[in-house]
C-alpha cells in the first residue's frame, strides 16, 4: 500500500489512498481536524494510516475487527463526538465483516 501526499497549485493539501480498484483522496480543507476511525484486521495497515493521518493532523481511532468498529461508533455517537470518516476493510479476517459492518452502519 502506498499513500501519497500531494499539494498542487489550486487544491488544498491531502492524502491519496488506494483501496482496491479506487483511490480515497481525502483532503485537509474537507476534514482536517476531524475524526477518522480506521477499521482493519492488518495491524501494519493500521498502523501506517493511523500514523500517516495523524501527522496531517487527523484525530484517529482503531478497531481491528467488524464487531470492534460498532461498538467504536456506538461509543462515539453515545458520547457526541462524531466520527466524519471511516476507513473500512471490507476483507476482513471474518467472512463478509466489512460489507456486514457498512449494513448494519447504513441501517442505524
Amino acid at each position: 500500500m502506498t499513500i501519497e501526499q500531494h499539494s498542487h497549485e489550486n487544491e488544498a493539501m491531502g492524502l491519496e489512498i488506494p483501496l482496491g480498484a479506487g483511490i480515497c483522496k481525502i483532503t485537509k480543507s474537507i476534514v482536517q481536524g476531524s475524526k477518522i476511525c480506521v477499521v482493519d484486521d492488518v495491524n501494519e495497515n493500521v498502523k501506517l494510516l493511523r500514523t500517516m493521518l495523524k501527522a496531517e493532523g487527523y484525530k484517529t481511532c482503531v478497531a481491528h475487527s467488524a464487531e470492534k468498529a460498532w461498538e467504536v461508533i456506538e461509543k462515539n455517537i453515545d458520547s457526541d463526538n462524531t466520527l466524519h470518516l471511516i476507513l473500512l476493510d471490507i476483507m476482513m479476517e471474518e467472512m463478509d465483516s466489512g460489507f456486514k459492518l457498512c449494513q448494519k452502519i447504513k441501517a442505524d
